[in-house]
């Protein structure tokens, strides 16, 4: 049986990263819609924050007992359960029509936590020895990426009921008053909710394409490769013209994980501190930020040794390219013979 199970690690990989997406998306969906509870439940702040804090609290209690139970029952059963508890949960809060019973569903929700550490026990028992190291990235990866798509997903809901509410609001209003003045009484009232659901669904978005090419999967890594092997070309390409950043270059080279930390760090506070950030101030942020980290890649020159046979390996290219070059010339000109 084991046997047969290791023939399909794509499929089972596949169901593993859907099943860790949807747990992270329930996490972090409804955080924009906190507020909302207290109105709409009729409940109080505190009451409402206890939709997310439920969640956490049974993941962290129950996942670990689960996790054991795992080991000994078999980590595929536990996970179809576990997924059972989670379906439970999602419809219980989708069905909720007071606090409490909200409350409950969440932390029915939470206690499908062992989701992950199930599904990496799988991937350690089952998985061929060389696919672990990169199916046990992705699934990680999930949390960054199903963080960013549940905050995305949720401003885009909440800008599609702000929609959906402006057209109610609108057809309630008597005919004696001016509709165009409600109109714009309306916008005005939610114009910088409006402006704050789009900033964060940007925001969400970058986080979740952040993830994702960061991440073990086979096009991010082919990404990667892609665009250093461009900036790796274009520096030697410099140096060969006799363009060289020296040893400014071997220390942006030794510190360049100092230094792309440090570059997000400071953009992600200028995005904190910045007055009203807009759509437009996060994206210019983004193209900024990748624009230096580039930067960062292409000054950045390897030591001595490490440029000696990087060279050399140039060199090599280049010479293959040439003799290559020189074949084609002479099969033409036999061809004309």
């Amino acid at each position: 049986m084991q046997a047969a199970e290791d023939r399909r690690p794509g499929l089972t990989l596949t169901i593993l990263a859907v099943a860790c997406v949807a747990y992270v998306l329930q996490q972090t969906l409804v955080v924009p819609a906190l507020p909302n509870f207290r109105t709409d439940l009729h409940t109080t702040q505190t009451w409402a924050a206890w939709v997310f804090t439920g969640f956490l609290l049974t993941s962290a209690v129950v996942t670990t007992p689960i996790g054991k139970l795992g080991d000994a029952y078999g980590k595929r059963k536990l996970l179809v359960i576990s997924l059972g508890i989670f379906a439970v949960g999602t419809v219980g809060a989708a069905l909720s029509s007071t606090i409490t019973m909200l409350i409950i569903a969440r932390c029915v929700q939470g206690a499908a936590g062992a989701i992950f550490p199930l599904s990496f026990g799988i991937i350690r028992d089952e998985f061929p020895r060389a696919r672990v190291g990169a199916a046990l990235g992705l699934l990680s990866a999930t949390f960054g990426v199903g963080a960013g798509l549940g905050l995305a997903a949720s401003m885009l809901v909440l800008g599609i009921g702000l929609t959906i509410g402006r057209g109610i609001y609108l057809s309630s209003i008597p005919s004696t008053f001016p509709r165009d003045a409600a109109a714009a009484a309306y916008d005005a009232l939610v114009h910088f909710l409006r402006v704050t659901l789009r900033v964060v669904l940007v925001v969400g978005l970058v986080i979740a394409i952040g993830a994702f090419f960061t991440g073990p999967s086979r096009a991010a890594i082919q990404t990667r490769s892609g665009i250093k092997s461009g900036i790796d070309w274009i520096r030697h390409y410099g140096e060969h013209r006799g363009v060289s950043t020296g040893p400014v270059g071997e220390w942006t080279y030794l510190h360049r994980r100092g230094l792309r930390i440090g570059a997000v760090a400071l953009f992600a506070l200028i995005f904190v501190f910045v007055g009203e950030p807009d759509v437009v101030l996060v994206i210019v942020l983004v193209i900024l930020l990748l624009l230096i980290l580039g930067l960062i890649e292409l000054i950045g020159r390897p030591p001595a040794a490490a440029q000696a046979s990087s060279q050399a390996s140039w060199a090599s290219r280049r010479c293959s390219a040439e003799n290559s070059f020189r074949s084609v010339r002479r099969l033409w000109s036999y061809a004309m013979l």
